[in-house]
């Protein structure tokens, strides 16, 4: 998620509904669920909710998403091959060792 410039501080105002608004940007883009703590002394603590279901998450981490541009480019670059089946993958496999040895 993008990092947002907002203030770290500042007033709201709560409507005779109980709803407050925040500020534009101070809070992470697209975020539209929070869970909230309220502390010991007082305090609210609103922690914005990654709505990525816990089986998925693993997708979302900059290793992954590293992978898979690097998976993207050798595909965009030809370095990306289609084997019929695992008879052909073998075959394909082979004439590449044989180029490189030769």
């Amino acid at each position: 998620m993008p990092k947002t410039q907002a203030k770290n501080e500042g007033t709201i105002h709560m409507t005779s509904g109980n709803r407050i608004s925040l500020p534009p940007g101070s809070f992470p883009q697209g975020v539209r669920d929070f869970r909230f703590e309220i502390q010991k002394d007082g305090s609210i603590l609103l922690i914005p909710l990654c709505m990525i279901p816990a089986s998925q998450r693993y997708f979302w981490t900059p290793r992954w998403q590293e992978g898979e541009r690097a998976a993207d480019e050798a595909a965009r670059t030809g370095k990306v091959f289609h084997a019929k089946d695992a008879e052909d993958l073998i075959d394909q496999l082979n004439r590449r060792r044989k180029k490189r040895d030769i």
